[in-house]
């Protein structure tokens, strides 16, 4: 305490705990914060959203799907799938939306980049972007890596269902 009376140090101690608490308290804030709302994404926003399954050592389907903020679809399949090549659709503004939504919900900015553990092998991968405002994001999804939330799974799912990838993926 080197000569400073003991409730001047406290308080001088003190005084530096809060601030850096002070700082801290913004960031925690922050946090919080976006883990309550997510990343919003505005409806007006330019935006691209994209879904790429791979191969795996089977026979699992190889397509990609992509859709823009006007609801324009474009499919491409090109293994393991009953309509290989080019395709495209519309879906309506509502359902763009609620791709969006699910965006929101799963908060899409904030999941890691790669989820590629190979805790099993030879399964597929699955690669999903967003693109808003010329802000990109993409995650790539090994479905043989037990680390990757679930929500993310489900996403993949929303979108191939929202985008009604399975009339062109699906076994007739």
């Amino acid at each position: 305490m080197d000569g400073i009376p003991r409730g001047e140090y406290m308080m001088n101690k003190r005084t530096r705990i809060i601030v850096s608490l002070g700082s801290l308290g913004i960031i925690a804030l922050l946090l919080v914060l976006r883990s309550l709302g997510g990343t919003r994404i505005s409806p007006d926003a330019a935006i691209e959203i994209s879904l790429q399954r791979t191969p795996c050592f089977g026979s699992c389907p190889v397509y990609s799907v992509s859709v823009d903020g006007d609801g324009n679809v474009h499919y491409f399949g090109e293994y393991f799938v009953p309509v290989l090549g080019d395709q495209s659709s519309r879906i309506s503004r509502e359902t763009v939306l609620q791709l969006i939504h699910a965006f929101e919900r799963v908060d899409f900015f904030s999941l890691d980049t790669y989820y590629t553990n190979m805790n099993a092998t030879d399964m597929p991968s699955a690669i999903v972007t967003l693109s808003v405002d010329g802000v990109t994001k993409y995650v790539e999804h090994y479905y043989g890596d037990l680390s990757a939330p679930v929500k993310l799974t489900d996403l993949e799912a929303e979108i191939d269902r929202l985008l009604n990838t399975a009339q062109w993926t699906a076994a007739q």
